[in-house]
């Protein structure tokens, strides 16, 4: 695939992402009573307004990734039908929407496809594999539940389609009914979230290596996307399809990613809103707005310039592919 379509299927996935995390705070604000001013396809500036609808602004914006969601009453707690002044439990239901819908659309596309080669053993083999070009291996593999061996010489230039041994890996699939594909999608989301949630720890124990646990930036999950783009592309079934198993695997991972991201305790963020949220209904006491406001913009700028030093590492240290 020229590189060119796979950046725009690439801004069209991550814009995707962030789009559905808004329509999710748009979606229950509306639910619950809580007006909307302004619904933006993509980030500020705007470049021009689309349409207005029961008096939300749809907005088209200049930066092409994602979108946001502007309520009615964000710096007045005595705005009639503003979030501020809603009852705790539809903010708290507003907060935690974005997440939500975040967690549902990796649930839904893990759904659509399931491979049942692990892609763990994929990438080992083919580690190995390369490891050991024009020298002999010994496979072990299994075969109607017997086990047998072979020693091959993994080929340096093998003919088109034939592999290094012999043979290419795909993404064999196994037929399930829709209520196994909803249990298999469900296991698989809470493995990511334990898996996202415990590689802190996992770090500080040095169970991890640093490279395994940096943080990426859109320079580096681009280039995850087009590593599995090349991947997708060498396999002439998958290659047929509109977004392939690869892709699609990956854009699942990081939508749940996103959606356990925006729920760290961070003020700016949805889960800093929701800590500050807690602090109300523990203490019967709401944090002054122009406190809270200042809080968030201060972690707001600390964000930005983390987001810009994650980006600039990604092209001075590009994350390895295997």
């Amino acid at each position: 695939m020229p590189n060119v379509l796979v950046l725009l299927q690439f801004i069209f996935v991550f814009g995707l992402i962030v789009f559905v995390h808004e329509l999710g705070h748009f979606l229950v604000a509306k639910l619950v009573g809580v007006e909307v001013e302004e619904f933006g396809f993509g980030y500020p500036p705007r470049l021009v307004r689309l349409f207005t609808k029961k008096g939300t602004e749809f907005t088209l914006n200049w930066i092409p990734f994602g979108g946001f969601v502007r309520l009615k009453g964000e710096m007045d707690d005595g705005e009639p039908g503003g979030v501020l002044a809603a009852p705790k439990w539809k903010r708290f239901l507003i907060l935690i929407a974005g997440a939500t819908m975040n967690f549902v659309l990796g649930i839904l596309l893990i759904i659509t496809r399931l491979s049942d080669t692990p892609i763990d053993s994929s990438e080992v083999l083919i580690n190995i594999i390369g490891e050991h070009l024009e020298k002999e291996l010994t496979l072990t593999y299994l075969r109607d539940g017997a086990e047998h061996s072979a020693v091959v010489i993994p080929r340096q230039n093998p003919p088109e389609g034939q592999g290094a041994i012999g043979f290419t890996i795909g993404y064999p699939e196994i037929e399930v009914n829709f209520f196994q594909s909803i249990g298999l999608s469900l296991r698989t989301f809470w493995d990511q979230v334990k898996v996202t949630v415990s590689l802190p720890y996992n770090y500080i124990k040095g169970k991890i290596a640093p490279e395994e646990a940096r943080f990426i930036g859109l320079k580096g999950i681009y280039d995850l996307f087009s590593n599995a783009a090349k991947v997708d592309q060498s396999n002439a079934e998958v290659a047929k399809e509109f977004f392939p198993i690869s892709r699609l695997s990956l854009v699942s991972m990081l939508t749940i990613a996103i959606g356990i991201t925006n729920l760290l305790p961070i003020p700016a963020l949805d889960g800093g809103q929701i800590l500050f949220l807690l602090f109300e209904g523990m203490t019967r006491k709401r944090i002054p707005i122009k406190v809270a406001n200042a809080i968030n913009s201060i972690f707001f700028i600390l964000l930005i310039l983390l987001f810009v030093l994650i980006n600039i590492n990604d092209f001075i240290n590009p994350i390895p592919i295997p």
